[in-house]
């Protein structure tokens, strides 16, 4: 996406290019554990400190097992076709919920994901899809060994 598209999409969207912007998808059917949880709210503290806005996004319907998403700086936006990858585009940096702690399931729509800054995730157990490799190397994808070396990963970055 070119700076002028990412401009006019975070426009419409009401943000500027100087926000900072986190999102989490929630695409679809996903197992909402604790450590989910304590992850996504260790995930918005880290945004807090940085002044950076946490987009939740996706199944709303999933948000009610998470307290931060009544916060200030986290948004949770509504459900709606096409939405999330619009999201996914404006972030600055992405997480998909199935992803944040170890799964044994295929990564929901990646390059999706990728449409904007580096997608952090928990590598799944199933990593076989076209194009995860080529995005690993090229570091468009930021993969982590458990839920610690993620959390580690997002605050570096």
């Amino acid at each position: 996406m070119s700076e002028d598209e990412s401009k006019n999409l975070r426009e419409r969207r009401g943000f500027s290019l100087e926000d900072k912007i986190m999102v989490i998808g929630f695409p679809g059917i996903v197992d909402i554990s604790t450590e989910l949880i304590d992850t996504v709210e260790e995930l918005y503290d880290i945004s807090k400190q940085n002044n950076v806005l946490l987009l939740l996004v996706g199944d709303v319907g999933k948000f009610e097992y998470i307290r931060i998403a009544q916060e200030d700086n986290c948004a949770n936006i509504i459900s709606k076709n096409g939405v999330l990858k619009d999201y996914y585009a404006i972030a600055d940096l992405a997480l998909i919920c199935g992803n944040i702690v170890y799964s044994k399931s295929h990564l929901h729509n990646f390059i999706e994901a990728t449409a904007g800054g580096p997608l952090f995730l928990v590598k799944p157990e199933h990593a076989l899809q076209y194009g995860y490799k080529q995005l690993i190397e090229r570091e468009v994808i930021r993969e982590s060994e458990n839920t610690d070396d993620l959390i580690s990963k997002v605050k570096k970055y």
